[in-house]
Order: structure tokens, then C-alpha cells, then sequence
């Protein structure tokens, strides 16, 4: 439904739409529907389990699209499920990337995550990990964390760097980026940006 009201919005509709039922899907039969309908690209609103299972199906049938997912999906689990597929998934990304970058703040993400001993870097731990920073910021300039002073302290942050791009929030404006790139898992199993 909230794609569909994006959609009007934008003047963007889809050809197709495929539903289903998330305890019980028929991956097969969803792929089996797109591929007769032969859309150039598939834009799956699923989570990481449902889109393995789809883009699994849909290489069966050799679709040769491509698959734009959820950016939170950009992870090593979801990079190995797909390993020697023939698909092409495309991923919108808020950050740059957590591995390849030299920004400060990626620099800065993989040695917090060395640190801890966590070896497994993902741009949703990356957002993560920006997101406790500008918190830190935040409670850093409160004398009293209340929930209410902490918002309005949140809301008033302008042009703090965190060493990728800059964060602005507003009582409009919620979003604090406007960075946005897409990353491109190839076959080879590599994100390409």
C-alpha cells in the first residue's frame, strides 16, 4: 500500500505486482509470473530470507533483469546465499560503502568493528554505527537528556560531518543525508558501486 501511494505521488506504477504470503511463499510460482510478464526489473519489497528465495527462483528460470532490494539486504549472509547465481541484484545505499571507502567515517567504522572483534562489516551496521555517533553528538551538547530535549537537540543538528557527508535535520527534514548511491552485487560475488 505505501509503495502504491509513493507511486501515484511520483507518477511511477508498477507492470506487475506479486504478493504473497510470507509463512507460506511459492517462490516458483512468483518467479514463474514475472518471467511470463518480462519486466526489465524487479523491485522486491521482501526481507533477506524471501529475496534469496525469489532471486533463486527467478535465476532457475533464467530472468535476466535486474533486482533492486532493500539496502539493509547488502550483507555477507545475502552475498553467500547467491554465490554462482546468474543474478543481478542493485542495491540503494545511504552510505558509502563500509569496506571500500576511505572516507574518516568508514575508516573509523572498520577499526570500532576491529576493536569489538566483529569481522563482519555491512552497510546496515555501518548506518548503524553513524547513527550512535550523531547520538553521541547530540547527548554530548544536553545538559539534561530528557526525551523531549534530547528530539529538539537531534532536530537542531546542522552540518555535523561525520566524515563521509554532512547531517542536517530540521522539523522537515527527518532523513539528515542526502547521500545516495547504488551498489551492484555482481556474480563474482563483489559489491561494485
Amino acid at each position: 500500500a505505501a509503495f502504491k501511494t509513493a507511486g501515484e505521488k511520483t507518477q511511477f506504477s508498477a507492470s506487475t505486482t506479486v504478493t504473497f504470503d510470507p509463512k507460506t511463499p511459492d517462490y516458483a510460482k512468483m518467479a514463474a509470473v514475472l518471467v511470463e510478464r518480462q519486466p526489465a526489473s524487479v523491485l522486491l519489497l521482501a526481507n533477506t530470507v524471501h529475496s534469496i528465495g525469489l532471486i533463486k527462483a527467478l535465476n532457475a528460470l533464467n530472468y535476466t533483469g535486474q533486482v533492486l532490494n532493500l539496502a539493509g539486504q547488502a550483507n555477507g549472509f545475502f552475498v553467500k546465499s547467491l554465490a554462482g547465481g546468474k543474478q543481478i541484484a542493485v542495491f540503494p545505499m545511504m552510505t558509502p560503502s563500509p569496506t571500500a571507502s576511505a572516507s574518516s567515517a568508514a575508516t573509523d567504522y572498520r577499526a570500532a568493528m576491529d576493536k569489538v572483534g566483529q569481522k563482519n562489516l555491512s552497510y546496515l551496521s555501518f548506518e548503524a554505527y553513524l547513527n550512535a555517533r550523531l547520538l553521541g553528538i547530540a547527548l554530548k551538547r544536553v545538559s539534561n537528556p530528557s526525551p523531549a530535549v534530547l528530539t529538539a537537540t537531534l532536530q537542531g543538528l546542522s552540518d555535523v560531518d561525520l566524515g563521509a557527508f554532512k547531517i542536517t535535520f530540521n522539523g522537515n527534514r527527518r532523513q539528515g543525508a542526502s547521500y545516495t548511491d547504488l551498489a551492484v552485487l555482481t556474480t563474482d560475488g563483489r559489491f561494485r558501486h
